[in-house]
């Protein structure tokens, strides 16, 4: 996703159990991109949230958080 001053990435999944692998793309995106990336996200169907680390876990009816 493009924001005005960078990228924002996400990695959109359907399962309702997290997976560590989820958060390969998303760790190797500043690699492929000259832009800034201002954030990183896993949207899913699960539960569990985590905002505090480098990628966010979010259940994807708080996907609106990001994309303001």
């Amino acid at each position: 996703m493009k924001k005005s001053s960078g990228l924002y990435g996400i990695e959109i999944k359907s399962a309702m159990t997290y997976h560590a692998d989820f958060e390969k793309a998303l760790k190797q995106m500043s690699g492929w991109v000259s832009e800034p990336v201002l954030g990183k996200a896993v949207i899913y169907a699960g539960s569990l949230e985590n905002t505090s680390g480098e990628i966010k876990l979010l259940n994807y009816r708080h996907l609106h958080d990001i994309l303001e």
